[in-house]
């Protein structure tokens, strides 16, 4: 209003124009934390800046693939990284989205990893079908044998009923066992859990056209290998009386696996002594001495030895005792009878004699 005397106002001009442009907002810490195959979207997080007044204003997301198109994240998304940019904001009223306008497309990337399916073992307590590997007795190979369900062939699809789990969207998913073996061949107890030697190694892995958005997991899992029964067995002699234990028999070997040997192998008889039963001459056992070695590659762990005795027999050896010869005049006294040492005694062994033996004449 003009209030100053020295003017006059003479007309009202043409009204001006006022133009009001969008506030530019600011997207930034955009994160997907991403979600597993089957599961729903995962909440987006960001941090937008300040709208004026009471304004609800909230991004406008696209997701794409890998090839640049737009895809919708949610429980049917596969198994991929993903782009997802902020394009655009929406209001809630009264707000206007148009009074808003992202300073940039602010994009981040985000992962749907596969679902779980875990390998169902088998049960002994409640009988359920399921995955299993055999225990076995040692027989040098590592080489393990398995069942699973109806279906137990290396390379062959197993029917779903092995794997435990959700399959989703209608997915075709089947197990296949490719190898199973143990670490090593030795005796002793193996675990998917273990490393090294007392692994036991499952190669195994999920088919079918939606396989790629499941993983397979593979519980703990425990096979042993028993070791294998060797028999050692004593042969049968029969010698003279020798004051020794000695035996030249051959010990037979029965069980062996693999290239493994005993080495060292010998025997004795129990006792050096003729063996008298009822004033006869009986059998004296022969035993497998110790000592031997078993070569397996674990120090003979692999096995469980038994050893088996003999029936030897030792006869009694030749003893000749002889009186010496002696003179006497006609006439003189000679005594005989025991504790006489006149005599030559001849088939003693090391360092056995006799002392003194009875005399008489003839």
């Amino acid at each position: 209003l003009i209030t100053s005397a020295n003017y006059q106002l003479s007309g009202v001009g043409a009204a001006g124009v006022l133009t009001v442009t969008p506030k530019i907002l600011t997207l930034s810490s955009l994160v997907n934390a991403g979600h597993s195959y089957g599961s729903s979207a995962a909440t987006t997080t960001y941090s937008l800046s300040s709208t004026v007044g009471s304004d609800v204003i909230t991004p406008v997301f696209t997701v794409t693939n890998a090839a640049g198109k737009v895809v919708t994240d949610g429980s049917t998304l596969g198994v991929a990284t993903y782009t997802i940019t902020a394009t655009g904001l929406g209001a809630t009223s009264p707000a206007i989205a148009s009074n808003y306008v992202l300073a940039a497309n602010t994009s981040s990337l985000f992962t749907i990893t596969p679902a779980t399916l875990t390998l169902g073992l088998y049960n002994a307590s409640t009988n359920t079908t399921g995955f299993n590997v055999a225990n076995k007795t040692y027989d040098s190979l590592t080489t393990a044998s398995f069942t699973a369900g109806t279906t137990a062939t290396l390379g062959a699809n197993m029917t779903t009923g092995n794997l435990i789990g959700s399959v989703f969207n209608g997915d075709t998913v089947a197990l296949t066992i490719n190898s199973v073996a143990y670490g090593a061949a030795n005796a002793g107890t193996y675990s998917t859990a273990n490393n090294g030697a007392t692994k036991l190694l499952i190669s195994a892995g999920l088919t079918g056209a939606n396989a790629n958005n499941y993983v397979l997991a593979i519980p703990t899992i425990t096979s042993t290998i028993s070791p294998a029964t060797l028999t050692l067995t004593a042969a049968a002699q029969t010698k003279t009386y020798d004051a020794t234990t000695l035996s030249n028999g051959i010990v037979s070997i029965s069980g062996l696996r693999g290239s493994d040997i005993v080495t060292g192998l010998t025997q004795s008889f129990t006792s050096a002594d003729v063996a008298y039963s009822s004033g006869a001459v009986t059998t004296r056992s022969i035993a497998v001495n110790s000592g031997y070695v078993i070569a397996d590659g674990n120090s003979g762990g692999n096995y469980t030895v038994v050893t088996v005795n003999a029936n030897g027999q030792i006869n009694p050896a030749p003893l000749r005792v002889v009186a010496n010869n002696s003179t006497k005049t006609y006439g003189d006294a000679v005594t005989l009878g025991s504790g006489s040492t006149a005599f030559t005694a001849t088939g003693f062994i090391g360092s056995q004699s006799l002392t003194s033996v009875t005399l008489a004449s003839s």
